[in-house]
Parts: structure tokens; C-alpha cells; sequence
């Protein structure tokens, strides 16, 4: 699979909604799994930049109760193809937004993201938070993906991956 570089996220996630308004929408139990990823997703997308610190990140993601209710862990053993670069200097995260009960700890909505550095998934969270980590790592790299249905397991679906060279879309296969 060859990704297709582009200049902006054209993957119907909107521009220019405001940073409180769509922590709100991610932290409101009352909208659907597929309203709260969406609006952590533009978070992402559109209001943290690569090379972000802890500090930076904080910025755009100024309530970040969601994560409570997400499962993010280290990608530390790779058994396939993950959207992100591993190197060994950096570690990869991924989070499952939002999972249902049955569901346990998987979600169809999903975000890796890079961190300079060797971390921990605590390193994680607290850089999410906005908290100040040892090293102060930096957001190296991140994909968004999308489900390709709400059917579990029924993957892959588009994926969206920032990184340095730009913006590459993996479109459903």
C-alpha cells in the first residue's frame, strides 16, 4: 500500500471549530462513541502540530477526562504493520477511543502517535495531560484511523498519518 501525500485532512473532519467546544464534545457522555472520537480526532488533526511538547499539547487539549474513558498503551512488540515509524530512540503509542463494555479495551477508532524518547504509557498520559515529563519528549509523528464500519474488527478503513513529509492518506482497501 503507497500512501498519497496531501496538502490537508480531507477526511470530513472540520476545520476551524474551537478547542473548548470540541473538548466538550469529546468529554460529553452523552454524545455517541462516533461524535466524541470525531471531535478528539480534530483535535488532533487540526490543533496540534508536530514537534508539540507536553506544554503544547496541553494548549489544544485543555480537558483531557476523555482519556479516562480510552485505552492507551505502548506499541513495544510489532507484529504487523502499524501507520507510524518505530525507531529505537522513539517510543509509539496507540489509543482506542472510547470502548464498549463489550468491546473491552478495543475501539475502531484509533490514534498512534510517536513520542521522542523511551517512555513509558504513564510517560504517555501525563504528555497528553499536558504534564511535564522526564526528557521533555516531543509528537514525532501520528495517524488517525478511521473505522471502515462500526462492526467490530471490520478494519481497516482510512487512515490519515502527519508526519514530517506532510499529510499521506491510506484510503479504505
Amino acid at each position: 500500500m503507497t500512501p498519497s501525500p496531501v496538502r490537508q485532512s480531507s477526511g470530513g473532519l472540520p476545520s476551524g471549530e474551537n478547542v473548548a467546544v470540541l473538548n466538550a464534545r469529546a468529554n460529553s457522555s452523552t454524545n455517541n462513541q462516533a461524535e466524541r472520537a470525531s471531535a478528539v480526532f480534530t483535535l488532533f488533526a487540526h490543533h496540534i502540530r508536530l514537534g508539540s511538547s507536553a506544554a503544547d499539547v496541553h494548549q489544544a487539549r485543555t480537558d483531557t477526562a476523555w482519556l479516562q474513558e480510552s485505552h492507551l498503551y505502548g506499541v513495544r512488540i510489532l507484529g504487523g504493520w502499524i501507520p507510524v515509524e518505530m525507531r529505537f530512540e522513539d517510543t509509539v503509542f496507540c489509543i482506542h477511543l472510547f470502548p464498549d463494555d463489550s468491546a473491552k479495551e478495543w475501539s475502531p477508532w484509533v490514534i498512534y502517535f510517536r513520542l521522542s524518547g523511551q517512555l513509558r504509557d504513564e510517560d504517555a498520559l501525563a504528555f497528553l495531560n499536558g504534564e511535564s515529563v522526564v526528557g521533555n519528549p516531543k509528537l514525532m509523528e501520528l495517524a488517525l484511523c478511521f473505522p471502515h464500519s462500526l462492526k467490530p474488527r471490520n478494519l481497516p478503513g482510512r487512515i490519515e498519518r502527519y508526519s514530517t513529509n506532510g499529510i499521506h492518506i491510506y484510503n479504505e482497501w
